[in-house]
């Protein structure tokens, strides 16, 4: 696998001096979601918007996604919206949103934590249970 990045040079210059290179002012993440695109298909990592999808299947926010996988919510944010490639930990924790059943015994097992966190976060637990089928 190879990647291409796009830089403009302007008119006049060294095409050969990277210091002349400008990143494209319509587009100036271009090479990172690039990078980021080959890395995630390399490494087998999941996508934004499968990332997305599957907290939406489970009807869950943002902030609620992030409490039960225990990642920041700037950070999750970010991933989604394609600003930051998440790491390797990150990965493994955004696998159990497209592994329902795993996700629930996880949560099951620390339920006092999750509403713990939840309440320090200003997140309703009993409603975060219910869209996960948790109720008590």
């Amino acid at each position: 696998m190879e990647n291409t990045h796009r830089y403009w040079v302007p008119a006049g210059a060294d095409i050969y001096d990277s210091a002349n290179y400008l990143e494209p002012l319509d587009e100036i993440n271009i090479n990172f979601d690039a990078d980021y695109h080959l890395y995630r298909q390399k490494f087998g990592f999941l996508f934004p918007a499968e990332i997305t999808a599957a907290r939406e299947k489970l009807e869950l926010t943002l902030p609620e996604a992030a409490l039960v996988l225990d990642l920041p919510l700037k950070i999750l944010t970010r991933i989604e919206q394609h600003l930051q490639l998440q790491s390797y930990p990150q990965e493994i924790a955004l696998r159990l949103l497209s592994q329902p059943t795993s996700l629930r015994t996880l949560i099951q097992q620390h339920r006092a934590l999750i509403v713990a966190r939840a309440d320090a976060n200003q997140i309703d637990s009993t409603a975060l249970f219910a869209k996960l089928d948790l109720t008590e």
